[in-house]
């Protein structure tokens, strides 16, 4: 694929918590290229309103009547270009992209899990303290996730992982661009990872300008992200029996391609779960 094609129009594919959002900010703000719409309150111009006609409902079925019409957002679009940006990407055709930039984001399934836990966007069910208890809880997906459920929190990760590195493949042998993000990468160093997208971008900033506070969590800047993530202080938050599980329950052949390896003892170094903090 050629560097030298820019890009008006960017798409921006990731799980939850592997830093879309603020990717998105990222490429909007040192950029002209602009990211494509792939939220409900970005697709339809009434969200707000429906939503507070939704909050009138009993609170029995509000959460459902919620859930049911942002999934009706999606299924309306006949554009595919406006897939939500969390689904996976296995019967999905690359080249309604290809007027696009694709971004795909990837996060260590370790790290992706507590931040899971901790923020379980998009959930259907309610989510356990016990770190333990949710990894062995299924997790049921929604209508736009196009992913089949009940299914593990593993098979969660390992499947759209998999769809998505099938589709950046499938791009590769077509010659369209796309780019991998890892949220490591992004959380230690946001100029190399916009430097890496640069060629592909309408008139990118001459003078880069970072995001200094999350997009999620105020309290947290860039240079504490810098070094939770960058000395994988993270790790600190697992129990050696929950390292266990996950070197067991995750395949990890697939996984270098992203450089990402199993847990070592050393990155296991507390009996329990802690909360993990959120991403930027």
């Amino acid at each position: 694929m050629s560097q030298h094609r820019t890009f008006q129009d960017v798409k921006i594919f990731g799980e939850r918590n592997t830093s879309t959002n603020a990717i998105k900010l990222l490429v909007e703000r040192n950029s002209a290229s602009r990211v494509l719409p792939s939220t409900a309150i970005e697709l339809d111009p009434y969200f707000r309103a429906k939503v507070q006609m939704i909050s009138w409902l009993p609170s029995g079925v509000r959460v459902k009547a919620y859930r049911a019409y942002v999934d009706s957002v999606f299924e309306k679009q006949r554009d595919p270009r406006y897939i939500w940006k969390h689904a996976m990407l296995n019967n999905i055709d690359q080249a309604a992209f290809s007027d696009c930039l694709v971004i795909l984001t990837f996060r260590h399934p370790a790290s992706w899990l507590l931040a899971l836990q901790r923020k379980p966007h998009h959930h259907l069910q309610d989510v356990p303290a016990d770190f333990m208890e949710f990894l062995k809880q299924p997790w049921k997906p929604t209508r736009r996730d196009n992913v089949a459920g009940p299914l593990s929190v593993f098979d969660l990760y390992g499947n759209k992982v998999h769809a998505a590195l099938d589709f950046a493949a499938r791009r590769d042998r077509a010659g369209n661009a796309y780019a991998i993000v890892r949220f490591e990468d992004f959380a230690v160093d946001q100029e190399a990872v916009f430097d890496g997208l640069r060629p592909w971008l309408r008139e990118p900033a001459a003078t880069f300008t970072p995001i200094e506070s999350s997009t999620k969590d105020v309290t947290k800047n860039r240079k504490w992200y810098a070094d939770f993530y960058g000395n994988n202080r993270w790790s600190d938050e697992l129990g050696g029996e929950a390292a266990a599980i996950i070197n067991r329950c995750i395949s990890w052949g697939e996984l270098s391609q992203l450089n990402y390896t199993a847990l070592s003892v050393a990155e296991s170094k507390t009996e329990s779960a802690k909360p993990v903090a959120e991403i930027p």
